[in-house]
């Protein structure tokens, strides 16, 4: 574990990319966040800070180093931090090491905003699902921002990277997908209400806040969110969030059924 000046010296350092870049350990923190790491992935954490005058209604499993509020305005990433702090081991990144545990895959290509990010990692947690792949480029969902707008779920989360779509395209049989990769498109392609294996071992992606995907694989299979309204197109978490819950409202249909 580490000591507390060993503590502040690595938060000072993860406020900068290069800092971030060259560590093998992230910021947690919040009450939220904290309590997931603690209940998911207790053996990742290296140390924890707590303000002197904040209290826990759940078990950190190590003994905190209790400081006063000043420290917190001094090094925690946030104003108005609510008087929790963990460090980290980021969990290493690697494509998929086994199966693929989920009925489907949700992947990310270049998608940059780590409040989506944090968005689409807690739809995926409220639809039973565990697996996330992303292209190289897309936000560190291990950043200090990304943790707190997932309130965690980062450390429940399969996390799989890949260089990008082509490769991912060329190595997800080996994981166990048996159909396509749907690549989403506000205008191309059938939509995915209409598409009758769109969650049947197959990765659903969806692309940047800017521009969408701009490289897909060689023969892509589009699917497109039907918007009878004169958007270009919707915000990526909320799009991934339709898609994810029409997996749920099939699942749930699939069930009444039984």
């Amino acid at each position: 574990m580490l000591t507390l000046r060993q503590i502040e010296t690595v938060v000072l350092a993860l406020r900068s990319r290069h800092g971030r870049k060259k560590s093998d350990l992230c910021i947690c923190e919040g009450l939220r966040a904290s309590r997931e790491l603690v209940a998911r992935a207790s053996h990742l954490i290296e140390g924890c800070v707590l303000r002197d005058d904040v209290l826990l209604n759940f078990s950190l499993g190590i003994e905190p180093f209790r400081v006063p509020e000043h420290w917190f305005e001094k090094y925690a990433p946030t104003q108005n931090s609510q008087g929790i702090l963990f460090l980290a081991k980021r969990p290493s990144e690697s494509v998929p090491t086994s199966t693929i545990e989920s009925p489907f895959v949700l992947a990310l290509d270049g998608v940059n905003d780590p409040g989506n990010l944090g968005t689409i990692l807690r739809s995926l947690s409220a639809a039973g699902l565990s697996e996330l792949w992303l292209t190289r480029g897309s936000v560190d969902p291990f950043s200090d921002k990304a943790i707190r707008a997932g309130m965690g779920m980062q450390f429940s989360m399969k996390i799989s990277y890949f260089e990008d779509l082509s490769e991912m395209a060329t190595r997800a049989p080996l994981f166990g997908v048996t159909g396509p990769m749907w690549l989403t498109t506000p205008h191309q392609g059938p939509a995915l209400y209409d598409v009758p294996d769109l969650f049947d071992r197959t990765v659903v992606v969806m692309g940047g806040e800017a521009n969408g995907i701009v490289r897909p694989p060689p023969d892509p299979h589009w699917v497109s969110l039907p918007m009878p309204g004169a958007e270009e197109s919707l915000n990526v978490a909320q799009c991934a969030t339709v898609f994810i819950f029409e997996y749920v409202r099939r699942l749930s249909t699939q069930t009444s059924q039984c």
